[in-house]
């Protein structure tokens, strides 16, 4: 709708020329084309009849309006309810009827001439689609095809979009090839570098218990050359830390680990942390109850732990083991070893071990003899023979010799490996009897701490040294007063020097009378009175044997009533 139909005056649409006589209907050639204005149709809306925009401030309409040429008519959005419509007029409400049409396709502009009596032209019309200052007005050409090409790890999504999910261990620049094609066949493609940047993948592991005083090793993995690295809260650089307990640690200890990627400008980042749960330390320390742990053999002591934090013990004493708190032991001769391991509840574990802590030293057992076994008293002499074990060079021996078998206070002292003694008769009485012989047997060590530790073992024995000067009488008188009354031999019993003997008694006819073998005691001696002997002379034959010498006597007695 050019101009508001008013069914009245004129409204001129440009500037007319007369038409020459005999001029009408459409003839260019009598009826020649005026001046055309140009006309501009939008959809602003108008709250007025159509007419001419006042040029001034373009709010205010006039319809009436022949003269100014720079306005817009319009088609506003309105009814026209006093025009007398058309059968074949077109939507006058505004253009809401080209919404959604295609942009390919014929177009057609249909001009009516309502005014019957005038001609009009068209000198020339477009179609221009623009955005006014009062629509928000957009239109995008639909995409018909996309193609896409490139690496693998694109999954296209729709014709617009794909995801492009790079695998974690691609790093570098990949081409992607895309080529976008619209309805209407035209055609845009280009290749799109994408630099893949590898995000650092970082495991730490599961938390980890250790003890104080213990370190684990921690490693952020992702060794490539553009890698960095940076821990908490130690503020170390490098791919692998050592991170330790130490003693009085906390019992929670967090580390955390930032690895970063980069390429040019681009940096990606992998994190993770990890839980080091402390445990409180187990202490091996222990103490014995004899310091140092030197002596003799058989060497006795205990060893007492004094560890803290410990329920678990493992003793390892030269090649004896055991698991008791506070164990005690045996050792001979040598040189041991001292090992303690301790666990506590938590499993943490300690140790201490001392080398050769234990020295035990040579016990000697003392051991001895004597030649002749029985020594006499025509010859008292003793070679004592050393038997103590082991018969080792650096033994030493003292040897303590009885002199008086009257008195076992009065000795002699001896020091030689295997010396003679040779006894001595007491003032008024015989060299024979019992005699007390002391070997102490010992060595002489000196320990690591120092000390001098003299291992001594003593063994006593009894000598007897026999009386070999037997003494026969020369006269007996049987007649009860307990004096001389029996045919004693002097120092047989007591003398010991012949215990092999024999005794005979023959009259003077040269009959044997008496005889007894074996003589150990007193009441085994001829009493003449037992068996009714008369008074007259007697012949005696003696024989011993013993372990000096064999002997024989013989002789005469008187027996007298």
């Amino acid at each position: 709708m050019l101009k508001y139909n008013t069914r009245e005056g004129g409204a001129n649409m440009g500037n007319a020329t007369s038409a020459t006589e005999g001029g009408g209907g459409c003839d260019s050639a009598n009826n020649p084309p005026g001046i055309g204005w140009t006309y501009c149709f939008s959809n602003q809306y108008l709250d007025g009849p159509q007419g001419v925009i006042n040029g001034n401030n373009g709010t205010q309409v006039d319809s009436t309006n022949t003269t100014d040429t720079t306005g817009y008519f319009q088609t506003p959005i309105q009814g026209v309810s006093d025009q007398s419509p058309q059968a074949d007029s077109v939507d006058l409400n505004g253009f809401q009827g080209l919404v959604g049409c295609p942009l390919n396709g014929e177009w057609m502009i249909r001009i009516c001439d309502d005014w019957g009596a005038d001609n009009g032209y068209v000198f020339w019309w477009d179609l221009e689609l623009g955005q006014s200052s009062a629509a928000n007005w957009d239109y995008q050409v639909p995409i018909d095809t996309v193609i896409w090409s490139g690496p693998t790890f694109y999954t296209p999504q729709t014709n617009t979009s794909s995801i492009i999910a790079p695998p974690i261990d691609s790093v570098g620049t990949f081409e992607f090839h895309i080529k976008i094609i619209d309805d209407f066949g035209c055609e845009w493609d280009t290749v799109t570098p994408l630099t893949v940047v590898q995000t650092p993948v970082v495991n730490l592991g599961e938390d980890i218990a250790l003890c104080e005083m213990t370190d684990v090793t921690l490693d952020a993995g992702n060794d490539t050359p553009t890698a960095s690295y940076i821990w908490s809260p130690t503020g170390e650089t490098t791919r692998v830390i050592v991170a330790e307990a130490e003693e009085n640690s906390p019992a929670l200890v967090t580390y955390k680990v930032l690895v970063t990627e980069y390429n040019g400008s681009i940096y990606c980042y992998g994190e993770d942390e990890i839980n080091l749960i402390v445990h409180p330390a187990a202490n091996a320390a222990f103490t014995s109850d004899t310091y140092p742990l030197e002596g003799c053999e058989p060497f006795s002591f205990q060893l007492q732990n004094t560890a803290t934090n410990a329920q678990q013990f493992e003793w390892t004493v030269g090649e004896v083991q055991t698991n008791e708190p506070n164990p005690s032991f045996t050792f001979p001769y040598g040189t041991y070893d001292v090992k303690l391991k301790v666990t506590s509840e938590y499993g943490c574990q300690d140790s201490v071990s001392y080398p050769a802590m234990i020295n035990v030293f040579k016990h000697p057992i003392a051991d001895f003899g004597w030649e002749p076994a029985n020594p006499y008293a025509s010859n008292p002499v003793a070679n004592l023979v050393n038997l103590t074990q082991p018969d080792d060079v650096t033994n030493r021996y003292h040897w303590t010799v009885q002199t008086n078998r009257n008195n076992a206070a009065d000795v002699d002292n001896l020091f030689d490996a295997n010396p003679s003694y040779t006894w001595t008769p007491q003032s008024g009485q015989s060299v024979a009897g019992d005699y007390t012989i002391l070997l102490d047997a010992y060595s002489v060590n000196t320990a690591p701490s120092g000390y001098i530790y003299e291992c001594h073992d003593t063994i006593s024995r009894v000598i007897t040294i026999i009386n070999d000067n037997l003494m026969f009488p020369t006269v007996i008188t049987p007649n009860g007063d307990g004096v001389n009354d029996v045919f004693v031999i002097h120092n047989l019993i007591t003398g010991q020097a012949f215990p092999d003997n024999e005794l005979s008694i023959y009259n003077r006819y040269g009959k044997r009378i008496y005889y007894v073998q074996d003589l150990r005691n007193e009441e085994d001696f001829w009493n003449p009175a037992e068996t009714n002997t008369p008074t007259g002379t007697y012949f005696y034959r003696f024989i011993g044997k013993g372990p000096i010498r064999d002997v024989e006597f013989k002789g005469s007695v008187e027996v007298l009533k």
